[in-house]
């Protein structure tokens, strides 16, 4: 049940509708980093109603919230605690379903160019009028 594809290249265009099929079709995007600083990859899964599991590290917990668009274990997390979080949400299909709703949500609230070129926007705005640029 478990395939490797390699590098997928969003530059082809074969490529780039295997990832995201594969993104869509995903039951879970199990990034289980130990350093990252923000990675896009989970913006892209949500965009899909896939939730993330990973780790607190970095800013993955800036786009990942817990119970909101994924589940977030510490640091120090070990393959068994990861293991437990997948057999809960196997074993809570309608938990599961609303963390595939939830997750599209933070998507299209929160993680996507959109909101961040409104809030940027909104931003300028504001230190404009204060004066400040």
């Amino acid at each position: 049940w478990l395939h490797h594809h390699g590098y997928l290249s969003k530059a082809d265009k074969e490529q780039l509708a295997l990832l995201r099929s594969l993104t869509r079709d995903a039951d879970l995007l199990f990034l289980p980093t130990r350093r990252d600083c923000t990675p896009m990859v989970f913006a892209e899964a949500n965009a899909y109603g896939t939730p993330a599991l990973t780790r607190d590290v970095g800013g993955v917990g800036d786009v990942v919230q817990d119970g909101a668009n994924g589940i977030v274990l510490p640091e120090e997390a070990d393959a068994s605690q990861f293991v437990a979080e997948i057999e809960k949400l196997w074993n809570d299909p309608k938990r599961y379903e609303e963390l595939r709703a939830s997750a599209r949500r933070e998507y299209e609230t929160r993680l996507n160019w959109d909101v961040w070129a409104s809030k940027i926007a909104e931003l300028v705005n504001r230190l404009e009028a204060e004066g400040r640029i």
